[in-house]
């Protein structure tokens, strides 16, 4: 039977380490795939998801448990994307040169085992375009759009993790879900002329 998040965390502030290791283990990839769909690039999101369980780590003591464990990873997560994002764009305003996020290493997409050359080559190129469409969001309907549609966590948690609330929430959710489409129609009436 494998512990509880609040039971992991409470070994760890007794001073274990594995169970931290754990908690990593059990969270990785979401924080991983999170920070990837917010930077667009394999490089930093490894970076990023690795500095929210540094932070983390760092902090435990602090954390009260008024909400999840993995929605407290999130928030640390999407705020170390924000404050990357911010130093990008300012970075890019003085330089000639703009690094905006070549797409890496994708998460991990669970297959059926079948192999067939042309879907999945169709399937790689629909998953491109849209992870290009969604780059093109700004970043407050980007997040809570990869929040809900790509990490399906809840309104309220989503609140919690951007700071704002349920309502803006879904407001942002509607009208990025909207322009996502706009951009989507364009690509792929330019994929058609």
């Amino acid at each position: 039977m494998s512990a509880s998040d609040r039971e992991l965390i409470e070994a760890c502030r007794e001073g274990r380490d594995a169970p931290f290791e754990e908690l990593v283990d059990r969270y990785k990839m979401k924080a991983y795939s999170l920070a990837y769909f917010l930077v667009g690039n394999a490089a930093d999101a490894l970076d990023i998801s690795q500095e929210a369980f540094i932070k983390i780590y760092r902090n435990l003591h602090r954390f009260r448990g008024k909400s999840g464990f993995g929605t407290w990873l999130h928030r640390i997560t999407y705020n170390l994307c924000m404050d990357f994002l911010r130093l990008r764009k300012r970075r890019a305003s003085l330089s000639y040169r703009d690094e905006i996020g070549k797409p890496g290493e994708e998460p991990a997409i669970e297959s059926s085992g079948k192999s067939n050359p042309l879907k999945g080559l169709v399937k790689k190129e629909t998953r491109e375009m849209v992870r290009g469409a969604i780059d093109r969001l700004p970043a407050k309907l980007k997040s809570v759009l990869v929040l809900r549609e790509i990490e399906d966590l809840s309104y309220g948690e989503i609140a919690g993790i951007v700071g704002c609330s349920t309502g803006t929430v879904m407001s942002r959710l509607h009208h990025a879900r909207k322009r996502l489409g706009k951009i989507l129609k364009t690509v792929v009436k330019g994929q058609h002329l």
